[in-house]
């Protein structure tokens, strides 16, 4: 619809001032009314924030300013996710082991002990504890962190991840008392692990926590505890357990959250009961 201007009488009734002056007021009475109203604001904003911001940063300085997720699933030791229920898990030198506590296999010779708050490792042939990394490609190009926590000092290691600047790369080196933490790349078969490479002949104990993290510094120190819930469920995706054999078989008609499509069936036996077990593990 048009509109039609208005063309009869009118009138001024008012004027918002813009300038000091057209208010009645010098150039500095109007700043010190201005400083006056933001005085006041700062004061009320201050009062309702500044004690959560106080909290957040001091939060913040905990971590060296920095937070940052822990890449690696089940790595608080103090209490770690152990469905397979066993104390220890050994395995013969040269070979390539089976699954110890949820998301870490053993490799080469040597023994995993589930101690009370924390794990050991003993080596009779450069023992290999290490967990399988999923999406290596989101990592290439990426500056990461490995560290690990050994009767509680901090071991630590900072690298630029680079796939193709050799054949099999190793990343992030943190040399501790015994072994080494690090991020391994191999292409044959093509898998991404970090890793516990314990020296022959050695044994590493109190062995509490591990991070792989992104950024250049590690932030492990002040992390709060693993939530065990959370931590379980990121476990139960890899592992599933039946009291028979007729039950694992309805269940997997049914299951959507395996990780592969053809998980491997066997039983174990947990305190002197046999399950049925169908595992769904990255690779190692």
């Amino acid at each position: 619809m048009a509109m039609t201007p208005y063309s009869g009488d009118t009138s001024v009734i008012g004027k918002l001032g813009t300038t000091p002056q057209e208010r009645g007021l010098t150039t500095q009475q109007f700043k010190d009314k201005f400083d006056e109203g933001l005085k006041t604001f700062v004061e009320w904003f201050n009062e309702t924030h500044n004690g959560e911001i106080n909290e957040h940063m001091a939060d913040m300085a905990a971590h060296g300013g920095t937070y940052r997720k822990n890449l690696l699933h089940n790595w608080d030791f103090r209490n770690p996710v152990n469905q397979r229920g066993q104390t220890e898990y050994t395995n013969i030198a040269g070979a390539v082991g089976g699954l110890t506590i949820d998301r870490w296999r053993i490799s080469d010779g040597g023994t995993v002990r589930i101690k009370n708050g924390s794990i050991e490792l003993e080596s009779t042939y450069w023992l290999v504890l290490s967990q399988s990394i999923e999406n290596p490609h989101l990592y290439d190009g990426k500056t990461i962190t490995v560290s690990v926590e050994i009767d509680g000092q901090i071991y630590s290691a900072t690298e630029f991840v680079n796939f193709s600047k050799e054949i099999n790369p190793l990343f992030a080196m943190a040399y501790f008392p015994g072994g080494v933490a690090e991020l391994e790349y191999v292409t044959q078969p093509n898998v991404f692990r970090f890793r516990f490479r314990i020296n022959s002949g050695s044994t590493v104990s109190n062995i509490t926590r591990a991070k792989l993290e992104f950024g250049s510094i590690s932030t492990l120190a002040n992390d709060p505890p693993a939530d065990y819930g959370e931590q379980l469920l990121l476990c139960k995706r890899f592992f599933r357990l039946w009291t028979t054999g007729a039950a694992r078989t309805e269940a997997l008609k049914e299951v959507g959250l395996m990780r592969i499509p053809n998980p491997t069936l066997d039983t174990i036996s947990i305190g002197g009961t046999t399950y049925y077990y169908a595992s769904a593990d990255l690779s190692w």
